[in-house]
């Protein structure tokens, strides 16, 4: 038994699992990219002279939304 479930998945519930984390995979990917194209956004916009405040402030973000567990 894996993270506190009371009885073992069936068949069917692996399928169902396997494709929530496939999804929120996918999902978390997009959203590195375009967290990446924002900042290349606001870099092109303002200039290179606060690249390491921007950097710090989307790594801020990024660990703030961080998926941190995944309930069923």
């Amino acid at each position: 038994m894996w993270g506190g479930e009371v009885s073992p998945l069936n068949k069917e519930d692996v399928g169902i699992r396997k494709e929530k984390f496939n999804t929120l995979w996918t999902l978390l990917k997009a959203k590195d990219s375009l967290m990446f194209q924002r900042s290349r956004v606001k870099w092109l916009k303002e200039g290179d002279s606060n690249t390491r405040f921007f950097h710090n402030c989307m790594k801020a973000r990024k660990i703030g939304n961080a998926v941190r567990a995944l309930g069923t």
